[in-house]
């Protein structure tokens, strides 16, 4: 019984840097200055309904969208930016490379999103696949707002990976 504690002790403590070393796969994007952004909610569980239906009841949803993904775009490029040499993540449809994140599950009233993360080449082949990333941030507010935390969480979390990893 001690050895099998042992050995699931271990595991745990092991696959945190396994995951941590997945993000070393982002070298390849070391001499990339731009990204394009895609951020998928077709698939999405919100707060317990699919998109569609959650899109359905938030009249401004085009509006709330386009805020939520400015504040990603803000966070993630401070964050993957040294200052001397700028890198960016936005509105890039001509970039060698697209950075897609397929929003899985919004959950906790909006706080809290699950992604997938894929980089894809312009010929829409996935290059870099990460299967679940999530952040959490946000206590108070509608859902639009509590996810539009939540992605500058995740905005900042994603810049300082692929900032340290692809040395962005």
């Amino acid at each position: 019984m001690k050895k099998l504690f042992a050995l699931i002790t271990a595991a745990l403590m092991i696959l945190p840097l396994y995951a941590e070393d997945a993000w070393k796969e982002l070298a390849f994007l070391a001499s990339v200055k731009k990204i394009n952004l895609v951020i998928d909610y077709s698939e999405a569980d919100i707060v317990g309904e699919d998109f569609e239906d959650f899109v359905q009841g938030e009249k401004e949803w085009d509006t709330y969208e386009q805020e939520i993904r400015s504040i990603f775009v803000r966070a993630f490029n401070q964050e993957a930016n040294d200052g001397d040499y700028p890198h960016r993540v936005g509105n890039y449809e001509d970039a060698k490379y697209t950075l897609v994140l397929k929003v899985q599950t919004v959950t906790k009233k909006g706080s809290e999103i699950h992604t997938k993360v894929l980089v894809t080449n312009q010929d829409g082949k996935v290059v870099f696949v990460r299967d679940d990333e999530w952040c959490e941030k946000g206590k108070y507010g509608s859902v639009p707002n509590l996810m539009g935390d939540a992605m500058g969480k995740m905005g900042m979390e994603l810049g300082k990976k692929f900032f340290f990893n692809a040395r962005f």
